[in-house]
């Protein structure tokens, strides 16, 4: 059965590679793939704390997701490491603004950290419009994954759930976020501890 699965896995990733990777969509994806970029991703929180882009009170939001994408790198890299599938066969050689940190394809980084940037952006926007704009960038960049032939579809159907199910251990099971891992801010953490000393 799990032979039948990979081979039909395979079938279906080479499938979507072949129909889509051409010229300007493939640049367009390309951009995709540079924007799920987890270098970048890492980053993210800690210029947005230290140029105090996020209010006060929704700092813990930064740490969670720098939690998060701690998780997510040691978890990719820990999974890649014990399975070393290799990446597709008609994988192009062309991730040069991309670092590419390994060889092996399953699961996928990208698909894991946009998926559980969503999920994120799910607990902590409240307006529709900005998550379903995240949403919608998480997926196209899941799949980008696919059309550009760095993975398979498996690769990115349980990077996406590794994703989303990381988000949902930091709150909790619950999505919301009064629940997440870190509720308090920042400032009050680093108040609470410079106060003990």
């Amino acid at each position: 059965m799990l032979t039948a699965l990979g081979q039909l896995d395979r079938e279906l990733s080479r499938c979507l590679y072949w129909r889509s990777a051409d010229g300007v969509r493939r640049w367009a994806l390309k951009f995709l793939e540079f924007s799920g970029d987890g270098l970048i991703w890492l980053q993210v929180p800690v210029i947005a704390w230290a140029t105090s882009m996020v209010p006060p009170d929704k700092t813990s939001h930064l740490v969670n997701l720098l939690i998060g994408f701690l998780i997510d790198l040691c978890v990719i890299g820990l999974l890649k490491f014990i399975f070393r599938r290799p990446r597709p066969a008609y994988n192009k050689d062309d991730m040069h603004i991309v670092v590419s940190v390994d060889k092996f394809s399953f699961p996928s980084g990208h698909s894991s950290r946009c998926m559980f940037i969503a999920s994120m952006a799910y607990i902590c926007i409240p307006d529709t419009f900005w998550f379903m704009v995240v949403a919608a960038w998480s997926v196209m960049t899941a799949m980008s994954r696919v059309v550009l032939g760095r993975h398979y579809l498996g690769d990115v159907t349980v990077g996406s759930m590794l994703g989303i199910s990381l988000a949902a251990i930091l709150s909790q099971g619950t999505f919301r976020d009064d629940k997440l891992l870190v509720t308090h801010n920042f400032e009050e953490i680093a108040a609470q501890m410079y106060n003990r000393a």
